[in-house]
């Protein structure tokens, strides 16, 4: 899939030491990480139709709830805020 090689080839930059990531991004690793995976989970809310729980599979959560909290705590709006209106 398309979204999951994004996230391999932004996730290549994990192999780097921390403080070159740090230097580069601006943020920690883990966050930089945190970061691609609310990025594309927003992407494939807004372009398919999988649910959440898959959704926070794919990008490496495995509790749906992270996502959903983390979505809420980055955006102020819930997961289906970004789904297409019908």
């Amino acid at each position: 899939m398309p979204e999951e090689r994004r996230i391999s080839s932004r996730a290549a930059i994990v192999g780097w030491p921390a403080r070159r990531v740090s230097a580069t991004c601006g943020v920690s690793p883990i966050q930089f990480v945190q970061r691609i995976r609310l990025e594309t989970a927003r992407l494939l809310l807004e372009t398919t139709r999988l649910s959440v729980d898959e959704i926070a599979r794919r990008v490496g959560y495995a509790e749906p709830s992270t996502l959903r909290r983390l979505i809420r705590r980055d955006t102020k709006h819930p997961p289906g805020h970004f789904r297409p209106v019908a």
